[in-house]
């Protein structure tokens, strides 16, 4: 699926995102959500449901609903929510983000998703070990500040967790659906599902 392009949650100048399904499949189960809070906040959520095929589709969706309608939560908190409303399922990669409007960044996320964070510095803030839905651990929470034009970039293990040396850095004043279009072209594994957010805050 090429990159979406969508109506900016408060602080986000670009947002894409984008997904495909595991080579021969016709249903993807990655999952992504980006949401506006009540309280002003924004969610970023990436998941990646064990597996590929219709199952994990479904998996994907059901926890994509839900986080979809579930209130504002510190990303810890919703985490191990989602852990015991999905207990005993599949199981998922989840990482979380929580945005908030003076550039605070918290992000809590188990298994193997990745956030990436531009700004000129990168960092990398991998999941911990373990499934939600399966096995937690005991979550913590990581937090960074934003500074104005700071690059995310949210994927899951469909997409190589150690891209070529300096990539993201040469390509990071691309527009946010080029530079998920590219990454997906480049870098995404023909046989696994893979899923992307592209997102840059501020001016």
């Amino acid at each position: 699926m090429a990159p979406v392009d969508f109506q900016l949650p408060p602080g986000l100048s670009e947002l894409a995102q984008a997904s495909r399904p595991f080579f021969g499949e016709r249903v993807c189960g990655d999952g992504m959500l980006v949401r506006t809070e009540e309280d002003g906040s924004v969610l970023l959520a990436m998941l990646d449901a064990l597996g590929h095929g219709a199952e994990a589709h479904r998996l994907a969706r059901e926890m994509e609903a839900w986080l979809a309608q579930a209130p504002a939560q510190a990303p810890a908190s919703r985490l191990e929510a989602l852990h015991r409303r999905f207990l005993g399922s599949l199981g998922a990669a989840v990482c979380l983000v929580r945005l908030e409007a003076d550039g605070a960044l918290a992000c809590a996320s188990v298994g193997n998703v990745l956030l990436r964070v531009l700004q000129p510095e990168q960092s990398q803030l991998p999941g911990q070990p373990g499934t939600v839905g399966q096995i937690m651990p005991r979550v913590r929470e990581r937090r960074l500040a934003l500074r104005a034009g700071a690059l995310l970039l949210l994927t899951t293990d469909g997409v190589r967790e150690h891209l070529p040396a300096g990539w993201l850095e040469d390509n990071a004043g691309l527009p946010a659906r080029k530079l998920g279009s590219l990454l997906m072209s480049n870098h995404a594994k023909r046989h696994d599902d893979a899923a992307c957010i592209v997102a840059r805050w501020g001016t």
